[in-house]
């Protein structure tokens, strides 16, 4: 089986991931206050997880480590701008998952997959919340 796409499709989630861990990075130091930085902190730790879960898989498939080049630091102007676009980010993993989870050859890769794609589906529900809870502090 010619796992070529199945790579490419691993390593622009790795990619993403290493994006992500950029981002929260960021957005935990623009956070207002400790529960928010907690529940971002918490997400970045998860993308961590997930960029080493890739890497193995990388590694498996094409027996080579993975290679993908330094995020740089984002630009969020707002600590809620930055939630809405991770909101955003989030189901958009989460949808680039779900197509990668159609390519997994062995079920022990679908599951892998799966685990993340839940987390990122997770994630969103997270920010969802924060957001609203910064929403409602703004207008109290």
């Amino acid at each position: 089986m010619d796992h070529k796409n199945l790579l490419a499709d691993l390593y622009s989630a790795l990619e993403d991931e290493r994006e992500a861990i950029a981002f929260y990075s960021r957005l935990a130091e623009m956070a207002p206050n400790n529960d928010a930085r907690r529940v971002i902190l918490g997400i970045r730790r998860d993308e961590q997880s997930h960029a080493i879960r890739l890497s193995s898989l990388i590694m498996r498939l094409s027996n080579q480590p993975p290679m993908v080049a330094t995020s740089m630091l984002p630009s969020i102007k707002t600590f809620q701008e930055g939630v809405e676009d991770a909101i955003k980010d989030e189901e958009k993993a989460y949808q680039h998952y779900g197509m990668i989870m159609q390519k997994a050859p062995w079920p022990d890769v679908f599951y892998i997959i799966a685990d993340i794609q839940k987390d990122e589906m997770y994630h969103r529900e997270l920010l969802k919340t924060l957001l609203d809870k910064e929403k409602h502090k703004k207008n109290h």
